[in-house]
């Protein structure tokens, strides 16, 4: 027994624009691994080059910038405190 579904040719064309950025984002290669690094714990810049074997500085750093930019990570900068030397 066939089942016949009638669908409306525009909705039939229609893609949703968030839809299709999400796809352009997270398919991109490295991109699933870098978050799938990130969403089990914070991760530094040599952490993630390690979690993610492969992966040249560049790429990571690309993508990184990618998903700040989407808003799907956030940067912590550690500010490397600084404190007087023993002769100081």
């Amino acid at each position: 027994m066939e089942v016949e579904q009638v669908h409306g040719s525009e909705a039939c064309k229609r893609v949703d624009g968030g839809i299709t950025r999400v796809f352009q984002l997270l398919g991109k290669r490295w991109t699933g691994p870098i978050v799938a690094v990130l969403v089990e714990q914070p991760a530094y810049f040599a952490d993630l080059r390690r979690a993610v074997p492969g992966i040249s500085e560049r790429m990571l750093s690309d993508r990184l910038t990618e998903l700040g930019a989407a808003g799907l990570l956030v940067r912590e900068v550690d500010e490397g405190r600084r404190c007087a030397s023993p002769t100081g």
